[in-house]
């Protein structure tokens, strides 16, 4: 921050200091070529079905989304193995640390959709994950986290647009599991 005030000559330098940052924020979203800004991307297991009460039966995250209020209920849907996101991979069976409103939870990834939804005019493309084993953590010295005892049997239907995500590793220790 020093080499930042003095290339200002100590004029508006919080403002230098904000505009550096900003600006080292927006060229970490871009490519490496420089060409072009990070996307979102899934990789699909199959095509769009619009058959969602037949296969609702059998998956747990469909006979979710079928609950849903009807101007956020998907009209068409398709299973995915991954979802790239910020340049972070998800997939099935991956821990992740989901953090929405000041609320942490660990879960496991189980299932993927990529969800059609149709908002007024226009169609957006969502994905939705159905998560079990979710658990509010505790948080270490170092960072690391761990479930609390007795909790872990819980599931969650999670809107990946509308909260943070971060994949973790789970590591078996005698007293409890770590994720990291």
């Amino acid at each position: 921050m020093k080499r930042i005030f003095e290339g200002v000559n100590y004029l508006n330098g919080p403002y230098a200091v904000g505009m550096f940052w900003a600006t080292k924020f927006v060229m970490r979203l871009r490519d490496g070529d420089r060409v072009r800004w990070y996307t979102d991307s899934v990789e699909a297991v199959d095509e769009f079905t619009t058959d969602l009460n037949e296969i609702g039966t059998s998956s747990p995250l469909i006979a979710a989304l079928l609950v849903e209020p009807v101007q956020c209920r998907p009209y068409a849907i398709r299973s995915i193995r991954s979802v790239m996101r910020e340049r972070v991979s998800i997939e099935r069976a991956d821990w992740v640390l989901v953090e929405q409103g000041g609320v942490r939870v660990v879960a496991r990834v189980r299932d993927m959709m990529e969800c059609l939804v149709l908002t007024g005019d226009q169609v957006l493309s969502v994905v939705r994950l159905w998560c079990d084993s979710c658990v509010e953590p505790r948080q270490g010295a170092h960072g690391e986290l761990w479930p609390p005892h007795g909790q872990g049997d819980s599931t969650a239907l999670i809107k990946l647009e509308e909260v943070h995500i971060a994949v973790k590793s789970r590591n078996s220790h005698a007293q409890h599991d770590v994720y990291t």
